[in-house]
């Protein structure tokens, strides 16, 4: 299914929060816990201490750290087996990449040109859609940011 996704999914159809299905998301992780900085997350199977929450950077929201189970016992064969998989803190952008903010990027000439290939789809407020996985890895470096990974998209 990854590859599927990489090979086809835009930009567009990969969510801000893991909830606005009609946007980019672009995560980002927070730097480390100081010394002796107590946090309240569950920590790591190998010990690693989860990373606080703190005020989220503007227009992002904090996932924080922790387990879940991705995948199913019964469920379809590419969803088997069900495992626990631990992630650390992490912030995902809440709002869709917009037309007009990649095409920021196309004019400082970090990104390839790319957009809708169907009329009336790109006015600068709309989300970005007619982009391949590869642009959308370049937009989000230029951000300074990565597009969320299998199991931080699935948290």
């Amino acid at each position: 299914m990854i590859d599927v996704l990489h090979q086809r999914t835009t930009a567009a159809s990969l969510v801000a929060l893991l909830f606005a299905v009609s946007g980019s998301a672009i995560a980002q992780t927070p730097p480390p816990p100081g010394p002796g900085e107590a946090t309240s997350q569950e920590g790591a199977p190998d010990g690693t201490a989860a990373i606080p929450c703190e005020s989220a950077p503007q227009g992002t929201a904090c996932v924080p750290a922790g387990s879940f189970i991705r995948g199913s016992d019964d469920g379809p064969r590419n969803e088997r087996p069900a495992a626990r998989v631990w992630l650390q803190t992490y912030y995902m952008d809440l709002y869709e990449v917009t037309y007009g903010e990649y095409q920021e990027c196309v004019k400082a000439k970090e990104c390839r040109r790319a957009g809708p290939s169907y009329n009336d789809y790109n006015r600068p407020r709309q989300p970005m859609v007619g982009m391949n996985w590869y642009d959308a890895v370049k937009f989000c470096a230029w951000k300074g940011k990565h597009l969320p990974t299998e199991a931080e998209w699935e948290k």
